[in-house]
């Protein structure tokens, strides 16, 4: 019996004190406001156009994903050029393109090994436009290798995030 006596008096002790009912109200308040700023930032953050400089060396022709990227959504601030050497890629980052992404022989089998080497950062927004570029190409690929048709997009849906390289730190 003393123990719960002694347990009701330190909880209504500790709920009674005045900083203990202005945090269960402010408390609330800050979460939801730091959210809705951070939310905020994202939806007004101007979107810089990037260009991604795709060397493709498989023998997959897979730039024509991306082509057909270019086609369809011309109005993208997303752009994607072509160059068949990675050195003389990451080597010219001449104001055409902000960012080099090598397509290995053996990328399909192993996406850990892509990279997207940058000179000039993609926002986060352009970041995840690549991605998704990246992903549908893959599972596109996927499904024309295995012979399944593209209903069966779902199954076969793959999430790969491309890993940012400053050009600086990129060695081959």
């Amino acid at each position: 019996g003393k123990i719960w006596l002694i347990i009701k008096r330190e909880y209504l002790t500790r709920v009674r004190n005045r900083t203990f009912i202005i945090m269960t109200i402010l408390a609330p308040v800050l979460i939801v406001g730091f959210y809705g700023v951070v939310i905020f930032a994202l939806a007004n953050q101007q979107e810089k156009k990037h260009t991604v400089c795709v060397v493709d060396q498989t023998e997959l022709s897979l730039e024509n994903h991306f082509k057909r990227y270019n086609v369809m959504k011309p109005n993208s601030n997303l752009k994607f050029v072509f160059k068949k050497d990675y050195f003389d890629a990451i080597d010219h980052f001449d104001g055409t393109y902000q960012s080099v992404l090598k397509l290995s022989p053996n990328c399909l089998q192993s996406p850990s090994q892509l990279a997207l080497v940058y000179d000039e950062r993609p926002t986060p927004l352009m970041k995840i436009s690549i991605d998704q570029e990246i992903n549908k190409m893959f599972e596109k690929m996927k499904m024309e290798s295995m012979g399944i048709d593209t209903l069966y997009r779902k199954d076969i849906h793959t999430n790969i995030s491309i890993p940012l390289v400053a050009k600086k730190y990129a060695d081959d």
